[in-house]
C-alpha cells in the first residue's frame, strides 16, 4: 500500500483530485502505472492483492480501480465479484499480461463480470489515459442516474 490515503486537492481549484486504486502484485507494474496515473493528473493508492484492495476500499474511496486479473491470495476475478457485490458504481479497469492464461480470454471474462474497460499489459500512456477518461465519464453518468432514482444504492 502506498501514496495518498487522504484526499488531496489541486492548488488552484481546491477540489479533490480523482483517486485511482492500482491493484497489482508486481511492484514494477505498480510503480510504472503509478507514475503514469500521476502524470495524467490523478492521485493514487496501491494494493498488492485482492484482499488488500477490499480492505482499503472504504478508506481510499477510489473513483477508479485498476485491477490486475492474475494475482496470488485473491485473484482479480474473485476481487471483481466481491467489489461488484458492494459497489456497482466505481469503474474497474481490468488489466492482464496473460502470463498464466490467455490474457484476452481473462479480460473478456472480467468484462462480463462488470469491468467493461480492459487493458492488455504492457499498455501505453495513451491507452491508460483513454481508459481512465472513459471510466471517469461512466462513473459520472452512473452517479447522475443514481441521483435520478431515489432509494437505490450503489
Amino acid at each position: 500500500m502506498s501514496s495518498s490515503a487522504s484526499p488531496s486537492t489541486t492548488p488552484s481549484s481546491g477540489t479533490r483530485k480523482n483517486r485511482v486504486l492500482i491493484v497489482d502484485d508486481d511492484p514494477a507494474v505498480r510503480r510504472v502505472t503509478r507514475t503514469l496515473v500521476q502524470f495524467l493528473g490523478h492521485d493514487t493508492a496501491e494494493a498488492t492483492n485482492g484482499n488488500e484492495c477490499l480492505r482499503m476500499l472504504g478508506a481510499v474511496e477510489p473513483e477508479v480501480i485498476l485491477l490486475d486479473m492474475l494475482m496470488p491470495e485473491k485473484d482479480g476475478i474473485e476481487t471483481l465479484r466481491e467489489i461488484r457485490a458492494i459497489d456497482s458504481i466505481t469503474p474497474i479497469i481490468a488489466m492482464s499480461g496473460g502470463s498464466r492464461v490467455d490474457a484476452a480470454l481473462c479480460l473478456r471474462f472480467a468484462s462480463n463480470l462488470g469491468a467493461p474497460l480492459v487493458l492488455l499489459k504492457p499498455f501505453t500512456a495513451d491507452e491508460l489515459g483513454a481508459a481512465l477518461d472513459l471510466a471517469l465519464k461512466r462513473r459520472e453518468e452512473a452517479l447522475r442516474a443514481q441521483q435520478l432514482r431515489p432509494g437505490l444504492t450503489a
